[in-house]
């Protein structure tokens, strides 16, 4: 893998981010959407990817949130059940793509 510092990457970052309120809002966006399915964003390992050490970026963190919210919409708009075992590998499969899409090159 050609990355810089690889590492097991939360899609959604983990931490209160208190001197960065851009961060905390695109966080407790992305947190809001996928709690919403059940999914825990630190502690699931389907919340994580491999990435570049480099990629923890309020951009990244706001492409991630309005990537999130547009799954959610999709969902929805399939009749998709945020609270049942299939709305919630749903939306996995969403986040490892947006995750995919957001931080590899």
């Amino acid at each position: 893998m050609e990355n810089d510092d690889p590492h097991g990457h939360h899609i959604i970052y983990k931490g209160a981010f208190s001197r960065s309120p851009k961060m905390r809002a695109a966080l407790g966006r992305s947190r809001s959407v996928v709690g919403a399915y059940g999914i825990d964003p630190v502690n699931d390992v389907e919340a994580l990817m491999w990435a570049p050490n480099r990629a923890h970026s309020i951009e990244n963190a706001e492409a991630v949130a309005k990537k999130l919210e547009e799954a959610h919409k999709k969902l929805e708009s399939q009749g998709v059940d945020p609270k049942s075992e299939c709305g919630k590998l749903a939306m996995i499969a969403e986040l490892k793509r947006i995750g995919a899409e957001v931080f590899t090159p």
